[in-house]
């Protein structure tokens, strides 16, 4: 028999050209199994010959593996691949591989699997919370056997008693249901979603296949999310999603059949029907995004690649296949789009392919101009042996054809048919033809340069059309609606300026022209002319928005504010026209101009003028009267008081001319006054109000503190003065306080605030305090004190340069040092040890250490803290470290000696081991165990004969006393208040009273009894 060989095939090229060989890979090796890794760079082999586990770096297929190691039979691994490899091993048992790629930490005993009996191999799986073993039948007894599930997470922790042969001790055991009703049972294989949330299995032997959701499976009211089948005699056996989830292909047992699903309606959308692969096991795979499929068996590997189809489309016509090898595949993995691993029956070694990619050429084997090697023949690599060399001519394989030749690789036969014949060999009719020799018209079809053309709207039909028919030797076009013409090319009817659209202002309704556009009005119906509604034309130009009636006869105004009528030719109620012929509101401000009272007056509007106003709307001054402003809304007398504010010598009235306005010309102004009507203090003048009705003049000695200014003006707003001071003094106090960065030197001084001067040249800022008595200093880094002249916490004073340094655990301490600061005084920096050690930087260890470790100079590295437990054989009643922390002294307990306190000097060792009875005055038999109290003043003894005694651990001459029971082992409670000997519990805190004592609890079984370093547990 020929043995199995892997390869590893380029997949998805654009070209068709089927199977390549690249490179040799997995020499004389049985697989048995394949995944590939969730993030798509490596691939997982399961080898028969020798029986392990492959993993190798997609990158680099047949390079180095990564990972290798043995296994068993049929294996599943977790959706992630982070921690498990699981294996059914041929001695019926489970092994688990965790944390990572190492060896097998974890076996499930075949012991612990339902009487023993194997479970689904195949069909073994692992989601993300569950290890699934699907059920069987027995195969010899028949005997149903129920489906188990692990926890996953219990497997991770490896916590699996190796001892136990309950089902029930076991992680998490459960039996789902019933054979009959139970999951996958039967099944062949089964198949996880990508995203690891459905299982797609065959149950019942392959009868169908159901869709569950893996969140669900323990639960007993589960229900399948579809079921497919029945299959009839289809066993459905292999099957493979799509990397997008969106496709299922299920590969059917011993014939040539593959389903293909959409896993959204979960109804099959296509069926690949390949007699090639004859009555054989099928293996399938599909590309990320179901374009392509892949089937496997003994008979080769063929191609299918997605076909455009409608819904009328048959099944089997939905997929094309476009390449086949005869070499016997018999398994498949797709590793990704552009990679396919397959293993095939053949002597030899093994081969790694790619699908696709350059065509080979067969120029070199197919000599003659007129032979070819097809792709059902092309030798594979070292599998195919001798190519087999096809006449390309008009006979074979091209059938009705006028000329045939082969490509340039000589890969294929290109047949050119003969008029009436189409198809890749010229044996099926051309489109417009029928008969048996493809040689009439068929009846939808005219005859057209001697050829026989289907009427299509395509071809015949240039503008919008519902159908083409023919109609005698020509083809007719139905036009839609609005359309006419031989090829409705044409409008029906309607006003058209070309090119298929309306004149502007016309309309389209179902192309005929025969109406007005929006905003836009006809002369008749159907118009002949449209007109575009405009303010200026149609609404006085005083709208805001124009549009038509809807009936597209009038256009409606939308009027500015002011205006009414239907063309907005009419002032709205309360507004007049004014001498422009505008509409404005008739209302004292703008009516009356502000200068009277308005009053409607039937359509018109009226002003009742103030008394130094005249005029319709109150727009001219009486005599005698000016505006002071020629946007005042009233007039003034033309007097010195009324007009010139009463800062002038005199005022003269010029009468308004014809079409101007009254002038009032105020002379003469008084001292520190200007302006045309005097109403302005003079430069160097402050007023007392807006506008003034005295002006002052700004002096020193007047507006100026102290007399520390050199010059005095007005602000500019002529609303206060301004002094110029000496230096150091603050303008906005009329130099009569320092400014800020000075202080007062004297009543008539101010001195500036320097770094140098007052912060002893360590200020990063210098300004004065609000009372300008004192200068503030802002310190820079490593400085404090109100002049900066101490160093800040943290930093001590260096000898040279006279400067702070930081404390630093490198520079002023060891590396045993937890924090370091300064002494308070700024002189030293002073070091705080971590635990077990002192010293000034923290070098030496502290009393109750040992040094573990030291460093250059014997400097100390580790302190070890001495205890009782760990040096002093836990027997001390006090432990410290001698004067060089060179070694642990231990204060013994009552009882105890030696350096370690191992001595036990009250008659036997402290262990019991070597007990002769000597000391142990009533002990009957041999010592074989004892225990001390926490306190050290209690000492039990038990003999051989399992009687217990308690003696005075401090007094080697006080009578024992029989502790009531038989017992093992035990210890007391941290506290000394229990005493646990199996199997009993005693209140040790009676101890001392009056005998015998007797226990509070008998807690069964045998052993040792230990309490929890807290208590908390027994």
């Amino acid at each position: 028999m020929s043995a199995l060989l892997c390869s590893v095939m380029w997949a998805g090229a654009a070209t068709d050209c089927g199977p390549l060989q690249i490179a040799s890979a997995y020499q004389n090796r049985a697989p048995a199994g394949s995944q590939v890794s969730p993030d798509g760079t490596m691939f997982l082999l399961r080898e028969r010959s020798p029986s392990r586990i492959l993993i190798r770096n997609v990158s680099d297929p047949v390079g180095p593996y990564v990972y290798s190691f043995g296994t068993g039979d049929y294996f599943a691994m977790s959706p992630d691949w982070d921690v498990f490899y699981v294996d059914y091993g041929w001695d019926d048992n489970v092994y688990v591989r965790t944390g990572g790629y190492h060896e097998w930490e974890l076996k499930i005993e075949a012991s612990h699997m339902t009487s023993g009996m194997r479970h689904g191999r195949k069909g073994m799986f692992m989601t993300r919370d569950y290890l699934m073993l699907p059920g069987q039948k027995h195969a010899e007894t028949g005997t149903a056997i129920n489906t188990i599930a692990f926890n996953v997470s219990d497997l991770r922790s490896g916590s699996l008693p190796s001892n136990t042969t309950d089902p029930n001790e076991l992680l998490e055991y459960r039996a789902l249901n019933e054979y009959g009703d139970m999951f996958c049972h039967g099944t062949h294989e089964v198949a996880l979603s990508p995203d690891s949330s459905l299982v797609a299995c065959d149950e019942t032997y392959g009868r169908y296949v159901k869709i569950w959701n893996t969140s669900d499976l323990l639960n007993p009211d589960r229900t399948p999310v579809a079921t497919m089948g029945s299959w009839g005699d289809y066993y459905a056996a292999h099957k493979s999603w799509s990397r997008d989830g969106s496709v299922l292909a299920v590969a059917h047992y011993r014939n040539c059949i593959a389903h293909l699903i959409n896993t959204t309606s979960w109804e099959v959308f296509a069926k690949i029907d390949d007699p090639g692969h004859g009555n054989n096991y099928v293996q399938v795979a599909v590309s990320s995004d179901g374009s392509t499929v892949y089937l496997a068996s003994e008979k080769g590997l063929s191609v299918h690649r997605r076909l455009d189809y409608t819904d009328d489309t048959p099944l089997t016509e939905r997929y094309q296949r476009v390449a086949l090898d005869k070499s016997g595949w018999t398994e498949i993995m797709l590793i990704n789009d552009n990679l396919l691993w397959v293993c095939v029956h053949q002597h030899g070694n093994v081969v790694l392919y790619g699908y696709g990619g350059p065509c080979p050429d067969c120029s070199a084997i197919c000599t003659d101009d007129s032979e070819y090697c097809s792709l059902a023949t092309i030798g594979i690599g070292s599998f195919g042996g001798e190519a087999e060399c096809s006449e390309c001519s008009l006979s074979t394989p091209c059938v009705h054809a006028d000329s045939a030749a082969p490509n340039a690789n000589k890969t294929e036969c290109e047949c050119t048919c003969s008029a009436g014949w189409a198809g890749e060999r010229c044996t099926v009719c051309a489109d417009g033809y029928t008969g048996s020799d493809c040689d009439e018209c068929a009846d939808h079809t005219i005859i057209t340069d001697g050829k026989c053309v289907p009427c299509s709207i395509a071809v015949h039909c240039s503008g919008p059309t519902t159908a083409v028919t023919k109609d005698g030797d020509s083809c007719m076009c139905t036009c839609q609606t609005g359309w006419e013409g031989p090829q409705c090319e044409s409008w029906s009817t309607g006003l058209v300026s070309g090119g298929g659209s309306c004149k502007a202002g016309f309309a389209d309704a179902d192309h005929v022209c025969d109406g007005c556009a929006a905003s836009y009005i006809g002369d008749a119906t159907p118009p002949t002319t449209c007109t575009a509604c405009t303010s200026e034309e149609h609404c006085n130009g005083s709208a805001d928005s124009v549009t038509d009636d809807g009936s597209r006869g009038q256009c409606v105004c939308t009027c500015r504010n002011g205006w009414a009528g239907a063309a907005c030719s009419e002032c709205a109620d309360g507004y007049a026209a004014d001498e422009a012929g505008l509409c404005v509101a008739c209302s004292d401000a703008v009516y009356c101009n502000g200068g009277g009272v308005a009053t409607a007056t039937g359509g018109g509007c009226s002003c009742e003028c103030d008394a130094s106003l005249q005029g319709d709307r109150c727009e001219r001054c009486v005599g005698g009267y000016a505006r002071p402003e020629a946007s005042s809304a009233t007039c003034r007398e033309c007097t010195v008081a009324a007009y010139c504010g009463g800062h002038a010598e005199a005022a003269s009235y010029t009468p308004a001319a014809e079409g101007g306005a009254a002038v009032c010309e105020c002379k003469g102004c008084s001292s520190g006054f200007v302006g045309e009507r005097c109403d302005a203090c003079a430069a160097g003048y402050v007023g007392d109000a807006s506008p003034p009705s005295t002006c002052t003049e700004c002096t020193i000695d007047g507006h100026c503190a102290g007399g520390h200014a050199v010059s005095v003006s007005d602000d500019g707003g002529r609303g206060a003065c301004a002094c110029q001071c000496k230096g150091g003094w603050d303008p906005a106090t009329g130099c009569g306080v320092c400014s800020a960065g000075f202080v007062a030197n004297g009543p008539d001084a101010c001195l500036e605030c320097t770094g140098a001067g007052h912060c002893s040249g360590h200020a990063a800022q210098v300004t004065s305090d609000a009372a300008r008595k004192e200068c503030v200093c802002t310190c820079s880094d490593m400085w404090a004190g109100a002049s900066c002249s101490e160093c800040a916490a943290g930093h001590v004073l260096a000898a040279w340069p006279a400067l702070c340094k930081a404390c630093s655990l490198e520079a002023d301490c060891s590396e045993n040092a937890a924090s370091v600061t300064d002494d308070g005084s700024r002189n030293e920096c002073v070091c705080t040890c971590k635990a077990g050690f002192e010293g000034g930087s923290c070098d030496r260890c502290r009393a109750g250490y040992f040094v573990s470790s030291t460093g250059a100079g014997g400097v100390a590295l580790a302190c070890t803290q001495c205890t009782s437990a760990d040096h002093c054989s836990g027997n001390a009643a006090a432990v410290t470290s001698d004067a060089a922390r060179g070694l642990c002294e231990c204060t013994c307990r009552t009882g105890w000696a030696g350096a370690r306190c191992d001595v036990w000097t009250l008659g036997a060792s402290a262990s019991g081991a070597n007990f002769s009875g000597t000391g142990f005055p009533a002990l009957g038999s041999r010592p074989v165990y004892n225990l001390l109290s926490p306190d050290g003043t209690r000492h039990v003894v038990v003999g051989s004969d399992g009687k217990a005694y308690l003696y005075d651990a401090t007094d080697a001459s006080a009578a024992p006393v029989l502790i009531d029971g038989a017992y093992g082992e035990g210890s007391f409670s941290a506290d000394g208040e229990l005493l646990a000997l199996q199997p009993y519990l005693f209140d040790a805190s009676v101890f001392g009273g009056s005998p015998p004592y007797s226990p509070l609890l008998d807690m069964g079984g045998g052993g040792f009894a230990e309490f929890s370093p807290d208590d908390a547990e027994l």
